[in-house]
């Protein structure tokens, strides 16, 4: 309302995710998600709240779709952010956080339970990640707001690089772990336990299992094609290497 309702209002960026194409059962490991295809209901209120905005942004835009001095509106859905700078200042419960063993380290019964159960990498058939790197996000929202050739209407973008996603084996290596392939169902009773017995500190929230469980894998070329910006780093070096602009002095690579 405020972007709409003031003429100086040139540009608005609109910050979604690729949650919200919905974690189900039925996704295919292979498909990749492309901006067109529909947002799907979901359980997982973080990903039903940021469908339920874009729809409340898209009814908005329609209704003054004939006023001239409308700003520009791009909606961008990120894959997992990372990088140097976000791996070494967030400290919390994260599936990165997790995984990495650096929930031992901040102490506390709780982390140093969370960090045993995670000695392994628990995997369902269906577990791929996407990462896209800060610099890459920060490089691209840049551009969307200060370049003057940008001039979109309402266009959205998946942020997400271009190359293979991170498998289970990927993260394996990467973390110097092996992996367990467990059914579905028992992250769905694990998740549950933890957020009810926990009260919610491990966030394990109702749903968010779905997308741990099952494959949610997009398409980010756009930001190429229709930009023309090229992603510095592929999903495996932006999670794993110590690169970027905020990289720092001592080794924090791989988490």
């Amino acid at each position: 309302d405020f972007a709409f309702g003031h003429d100086y209002v040139k540009r608005l960026i609109h910050f979604s995710t690729v949650a919200s194409y919905g974690a189900s059962p039925h996704n295919d490991i292979n498909y990749k998600y492309i901006e067109s295809d529909i947002l799907r209901k979901s359980v997982y209120l973080y990903a039903e709240e940021k469908r339920i905005t874009e729809q409340h942004l898209k009814e908005k835009y329609n209704i003054i779709k004939s006023d001239v001095d409308k700003p520009m509106v791009m909606i961008v859905r990120p894959a997992s952010i990372t990088g140097p700078r976000l791996r070494y200042e967030i400290k919390k419960f994260s599936l990165q956080s997790a995984l990495s063993g650096s929930l031992k380290k901040q102490g506390g019964i709780l982390n140093q339970v969370v960090g045993t159960m995670t000695s392994f990498i628990p995997s369902t058939k269906g577990w791929l990640r996407q990462y896209v790197h800060e610099d890459d996000v920060v490089n691209i929202i840049s551009k969307l707001a200060l370049d003057e050739s940008v001039h979109d209407k309402y266009e959205i973008y998946n942020l997400c690089p271009p190359g293979p996603v991170v498998t289970p084996t990927d993260m394996s290596k990467a973390l110097g772990k092996k992996h367990l392939d467990i059914p579905e169902r028992l992250i769905q009773v694990v998740f549950f336990m933890f957020w009810h017995l926990t009260r919610g500190r491990v966030p394990t929230a109702p749903g968010v299992w779905l997308g741990y469980s099952y494959p949610i894998g997009v398409d980010g070329s756009k930001v190429t094609s229709r930009l023309g910006y090229k992603y510095n780093f592929e999903s495996l070096a932006a999670l794993t290497e110590n690169k970027g602009r905020y990289k720092r002095s001592e080794d924090i690579s791989c988490l």
